[in-house]
């Protein structure tokens, strides 16, 4: 995972979001009480952004459905990017769109023009568990001819390097 001293605020951010942590269930990370904290949300932008800023800027911001269409759309802002909405479905109902499996019966869906090979993708979500959803989103990128940056999380059970997976806090960090 990224080292503290490379983000600007990182610590604080780390802290908050360990403290704010609520599982409920089998170990179920239950995200309302970070989504309903301003400061966090403040940060999250910033801080996710941060996570790539040593490599090359990323031309748009792609986010999974649902988080990934929260959080995007803050790194986005922060960056002056657009946003690219990755959706989930049923894989019977998107025929029309690029698709990569994500389960037997879900796919991860892109609408074939909302990419060009000079588009460079950061994708940002706020928990990469298998890394399964990110292996699917960068098919799509990459399928398009654009060029995958990797992923900016929240959290992550794993660094998953062949993704450039980087999380502000490690999972087990949260517990």
């Amino acid at each position: 995972m990224t080292d503290v001293g490379a983000v600007p605020g990182l610590a604080a951010i780390r802290r908050v979001l360990r403290d704010r942590a609520v599982f409920v269930g089998d170990g179920f990370l239950h995200l309302r009480a970070w989504w309903r904290a301003p400061e966090i949300l403040a940060d999250l932008g910033p801080a996710l952004a941060a996570l790539h800023a040593d490599g090359p800027r990323p031309t748009v911001i792609a986010g999974n459905q649902s988080s990934g269409y929260m959080l995007g759309p803050l790194v986005a802002a922060h960056l002056g990017l657009g946003f690219l909405a990755l959706r989930k479905a049923p894989a019977e109902v998107v025929s029309a769109l690029n698709t990569a499996p994500i389960s037997e019966y879900e796919v991860l869906a892109l609408d074939p023009e909302a990419l060009t090979p000079a588009d460079r993708v950061l994708l940002v979500d706020d928990l990469v568990e298998t890394g399964t959803q990110a292996r699917a989103a960068r098919a799509l990128v990459e399928g398009a001819g654009a060029t995958w940056l990797g992923v900016a999380a929240v959290t992550a059970y794993e660094e998953y390097p062949e993704l450039g997976v980087r999380a502000l806090i490690r999972w087990e960090e949260l517990r």
